[in-house]
């Protein structure tokens, strides 16, 4: 238990003093925003052995669309690389990489980075963090960061349930279990599409996809490309 807390304490003091390190580069303009994305830092951070949560802070908050950003090599997200690592701190790292992108993203980008699909045939964040920790302690990840960011008093706007599902159901880069996701989150949803199908080519395309992938155990491309 004191070489895991030494340990520990270690990381944080490392943590603490690159961070400061960042700042001072930062300032002397020898690090500058666009390098983020250029060489992946955040993703480089998210795949440590560590935590290394100062600076994932800073490089987040100094640019959140970094969050967003795939690495080009293999296009994977921070959220990607924030599941791997050693096992004690995955989830951990996962669900504070995860919180910043509710936080930044409310409406619905946030939630669909979990559901992100790559050209490479790989696990959606959301998969690879079910086979890592077991669907239902992701599933309870998700629910509490929802319950803090989305229940509290604060300014975060509201997740538009309407405007993720139908983003979910048309993006071809979004898997479709995030369109599960959300049915089971909020079933009362498909009844507010189909009465506003009528006045939207749009809504009528989503319903028409919701519908058959919620009765069906198949996909059907042609559906989803409407």
């Amino acid at each position: 238990m004191t070489d895991k807390i030494d340990s520990q304490e270690h990381h944080e003091s490392v943590d603490t003093k690159y961070l400061q390190v960042l700042i001072q580069l930062r300032k002397l303009g020898l690090l500058k925003k666009e390098d983020i994305k250029s060489y992946g830092l955040l993703s480089k951070l998210c795949d440590q052995k560590y935590f290394a949560e100062k600076r994932i802070r800073f490089l987040v908050e100094w640019d959140p669309s970094t969050l967003l950003h795939p690495e080009q090599r293999d296009e994977l997200l921070p959220l990607h690389y924030a599941i791997g690592g050693c096992p004690s701190p995955a989830m951990q790292r996962l669900q504070f990489v995860f919180e910043y992108g509710i936080h930044y993203f409310p409406k619905k980008k946030g939630i669909s980075l979990l559901f992100k699909k790559n050209n490479h045939g790989r696990y959606t964040p959301f998969q690879y963090a079910c086979k890592r920790f077991g669907e239902e302690q992701v599933i309870k990840m998700i629910e509490d960061t929802f319950i803090r960011y989305y229940s509290s008093s604060d300014d975060t706007p509201p997740l538009n349930v309407v405007d993720a599902l139908m983003t979910a159901a048309i993006d071809e880069g979004i898997h479709l279990d995030c369109v599960y996701f959300l049915l089971r989150r909020q079933p009362d949803i498909l009844q507010k599409l189909l009465s506003s199908a009528s006045n939207s080519t749009t809504a009528k395309a989503t319903v028409d996809i919701v519908v058959f992938t919620s009765n069906g155990n198949g996909i059907n491309p042609k559906k989803r490309k409407r």
